[in-house]
């Protein structure tokens, strides 16, 4: 991660220093400098973006890429959580748990520790009970050419035929 001008820009070099691809980060967010890949190559990394002007309202999101550099999925944590002064991300091997760890600074000068574990959805489960199966393929099928929250599972705006790939392609994951 490297600071240019006003923005932060993620590079993905191989080991001999060839570039794979590179990508601009939020200019609002501050990004972590040890991201955590999984065994699929797919990076991980945490971003803090300050709700207040004095730094002691941060919010925190997790963002995941796969190993071309698209952004995967993102999620942010309800709540601010204090200045952050130490933070820890690990990732299971299989990409689907992980835990970010580490040590707040409060207003008064102590500090708060904080462990927060988080396990990604299953792509392909429409009905979020953590199994691919034929459940979500009627739930994509029943408001195929719609605008479902449940069944657009790639949050474009439709249910389509990429939704219904999703879950086809995912069809047994979890379960």
């Amino acid at each position: 991660i490297v600071q240019e001008r006003d923005a932060q820009t993620l590079y993905a070099l191989s080991d001999s220093g060839v570039l794979h691809w590179r990508r601009t980060l939020s200019e609002t967010a501050s990004f972590n400098w040890t991201p955590s890949l999984d065994a699929a190559g797919n990076l991980y990394l945490y971003a803090m973006r300050w709700l207040t002007p004095h730094r002691f309202d941060n919010q925190v999101a997790i963002l995941c890429y796969r190993p071309d550099g698209t952004q995967e999925w993102a999620t942010a944590f309800a709540g601010p959580m204090g200045y952050i002064n130490t933070a820890k991300l690990l990732v299971q091997p299989d990409g689907r748990r992980f835990v970010l760890s580490g040590a707040t600074v409060t207003e008064t000068g102590g500090q708060d520790a904080y462990i927060v574990q988080y396990a990604v959805p299953q792509r392909g489960d429409a009905n979020n009970d953590g199994c691919v199966n034929d459940a979500d393929l009627l739930v994509v099928l029943r408001h195929f050419g719609g605008t479902s929250e449940d069944a657009d599972l790639n949050s474009d705006g439709i249910v389509d035929d990429t939704d219904l790939l999703t879950v086809l392609f995912n069809f047994g994951s979890g379960c």
